[in-house]
């Protein structure tokens, strides 16, 4: 299946900003509920103790998605002290106002970062969950590269893939977004009219959720991604794992020791 650049209502800057904070508060309960991303976290582990950070900077961080609970598996499984920065390029509102406060346990950058061009202030290892494939080719190859020449490290994991069988499961997500948006927190009253009363959520995340499999990049399109790079000191590695609602497939990259 080749891949499509299609466009996500993300990436239409009028679509209404109500409906976009609605899918992504209920993408971030999905994957916190359902702990989609917990198998990476030995991944990221690894990855974070080799190059000695104590800090990820988290690109196109939306409303937090799994961070939350990955942190606390770091800690309570590993006993790592870790410092979680969420970043975006455009930073959301609430979170300027603090009038939807992250957890105590996660900080939120309210200038933007732009994953091409990351400030090289923010020295810290990076992260990117279900947010690579909205990039092309030559953007996703920027980030890497910007990452290589600025950072100790990169993991890129992604919940989406793309095949036949993935799309077909986009199919039931309407019915798990009606399903499951009364347990969603914050709780609000507009959540409720967008999804029940006028379907827009279910209609808007059906249809992100195939463009995504559709723009997700394959193992050997990112390994293809890496050799392409003109400078690079890391060390790459690709693979896949699995979680409970999906494979999971990741590109982590580190500091190469030996040229340090």
């Amino acid at each position: 299946m080749r891949r499509l650049q299609l466009l996500e209502t993300s990436d239409i800057p009028w679509f209404p900003a109500a409906i976009r904070r609605f899918e992504t508060e209920f993408l971030s309960f999905l994957f916190s509920t359902f702990r989609v991303y917990h198998p990476a976290v030995p991944l990221l582990k690894e990855a974070r103790v080799a190059v000695g950070s104590d800090q990820i900077l988290d690109l196109c961080s939306g409303s937090g998605g799994p961070l939350p609970g990955i942190k606390q598996l770091l800690e309570r499984k590993y006993s790592l002290r870790i410092k979680i920065v969420l970043s975006d390029k455009f930073p959301r509102r609430e979170h300027k106002d603090l009038t939807h406060p992250l957890p105590q346990e996660l900080d939120y950058l309210i200038e933007p970062v732009d994953a091409l061009d990351v400030p090289a202030g923010l020295n810290a290892f990076r992260t990117l969950f279900t947010s690579f494939h909205h990039f092309d080719p030559a953007c996703a190859k920027q980030i890497l590269a910007d990452a290589s020449a600025k950072a100790p490290g990169i993991a890129v994991f992604e919940a989406t893939e793309r095949s036949l069988a993935a799309v077909l499961r986009e199919l039931f997500l309407p019915l798990t977004v009606l399903l499951l948006t009364p347990f969603v927190r914050p709780f609000s009253w507009k959540r409720l009219l967008w999804t029940y009363l006028i379907p827009a959520v279910p209609v808007v995340m059906l249809w992100n959720g195939i463009v995504s499999d559709l723009r997700s990049y394959t193992r050997s399109e990112l390994e293809a991604l890496v050799e392409s790079l003109e400078q690079n000191s890391f060390v790459w590695q690709t693979g896949t794992c699995r979680s409970f609602l999906s494979r999971i497939t990741f590109l982590i990259g580190r500091k190469n020791s030996l040229s340090v």
